[in-house]
C-alpha cells in the first residue's frame, strides 16, 4: 500500500495531516466516518477544512503510521513520503490537480494559491439521448419553405481560388520549413545537452569541465535521491553525487559555456519552482 492511499484514513483517526510544502487539512467538526461497499472513506460535506501553508512539514506520526500499515522500516517510509510530495507540487507547480482518495482536490489557481475542493472530482456526463427521436413532436402541416435554386460558381472563378490557395498553401509549407530550421540549429548552437556516459564515480562527474552543472535538489539520503531521478529524468546527464554518507545531490550538466548558467538556472528555477545554484 503507497502513503497517498493512507491519507484520508490518518485524517479521519488524528483530525488533522500536514502535507509538506502545500498545507494542512483538518476536520473541522467531530464526525463517525462510514465505509461503502467499496472500502472507501465517506466524509461528510464540508467536514474538511484546508490551509494553505508552503512551509509545513510532514507529521512524524504520519510516518509511523504508514510504516505501522505497510511493515516497511522508518527511514524507507520517510523517503516514499518525501517522494510523492515532490513529485505533486511538481505537478501542482504545472497546473496538474493533487487527487486525494476519498478526501478531495487541491489545484493551484492563477494567483499560485493552492486550493482544495472537498469530494472526488465527477467526471462529465455523457449525453446518451442525442441520436433519440422525440417522442412528442408536433406535425407541422404548414407548408414548406420555398428556397432559390443554388446557382454554381463560374469555373474560371474556381480554379483562379484553386491556385490563390495553393499558392498560399506552398508559401506557409516554405516560411514553416525555414523556421523549423533556424530553430533546430539555434538548439543546436546553444542549448545542446549533452549525453554523458555514467561516470566510474562521483567524483569525475563534477571534475568534467567542459560542462555547466546545476544542482538542482540536495537530500540526506540516497533513496529519496534515486526515487526522484527516476520519476523526472528524462535524459542521461542527470546524476546523483554522493557528498558524504547523509549528504546526496542531484545535478544536471549543459554542454554550454559558464557566462550562460544564470539563464539555465534560472530557466530550470521557473520550470520546477526550486532553488537551484552553480556546481563548484
Amino acid at each position: 500500500m503507497k502513503p497517498e492511499q493512507l491519507i484520508s484514513s490518518f485524517l479521519l483517526i488524528n483530525k488533522s495531516i500536514q502535507l509538506e510544502g502545500i498545507g494542512i487539512l483538518r476536520l473541522n467538526k467531530e464526525i463517525t466516518s462510514t465505509e461503502d461497499a467499496n472500502n472507501n472513506i465517506i466524509f461528510p460535506e464540508e467536514s474538511i477544512y484546508f490551509e494553505y501553508n508552503k512551509n509545513c512539514k510532514t507529521d512524524h506520526s504520519f510516518i509511523d503510521f504508514v510504516s505501522e500499515k505497510t511493515g516497511k522500516i522508518k527511514s524507507l517510509t520517510s523517503s516514499d513520503i518525501e517522494s510523492f510530495m515532490l513529485i505533486s507540487k511538481q505537478f501542482l507547480n504545472i497546473g496538474k490537480p493533487f487527487n486525494l482518495k476519498d478526501i478531495g482536490v487541491i489545484q493551484k489557481n492563477q494567483t499560485g494559491i493552492y486550493e482544495f475542493t472537498q469530494g472526488e472530482p465527477i467526471p462529465e456526463a455523457i449525453d446518451t439521448n442525442h441520436n433519440k427521436t422525440p417522442q412528442n413532436k408536433d406535425i407541422d402541416f404548414s407548408s414548406p419553405v420555398k428556397t432559390k435554386p443554388y446557382i454554381l460558381p463560374d469555373k474560371k472563378i474556381i480554379a483562379a481560388g484553386a491556385v490563390f490557395l495553393a499558392l498560399i498553401f506552398a508559401l506557409l509549407v516554405y516560411f514553416n520549413h525555414s523556421q523549423k530550421i533556424e530553430t533546430i540549429k539555434n538548439n543546436i548552437d546553444s542549448l545542446s545537452l549533452v549525453q554523458i556516459t555514467k561516470p566510474s564515480d562521483s567524483l569525475s562527474f563534477i571534475n568534467n569541465t567542459d560542462s555547466l552543472k546545476i544542482v538542482m535538489y540536495e537530500l540526506n539520503d540516497s533513496i529519496s535521491a534515486e526515487n526522484i531521478i527516476k520519476r523526472i529524468n528524462t535524459n542521461q546527464s542527470m546524476k546523483m553525487i554522493a557528498i558524504d554518507s547523509t549528504h546526496y545531490q542531484i545535478i544536471i550538466a549543459f554542454k554550454l559555456p559558464l557566462k550562460d548558467s544564470t539563464y539555465i538556472k534560472d530557466s530550470l528555477e521557473r520550470k520546477f519552482n526550486t532553488t537551484m545554484r552553480i556546481a563548484n
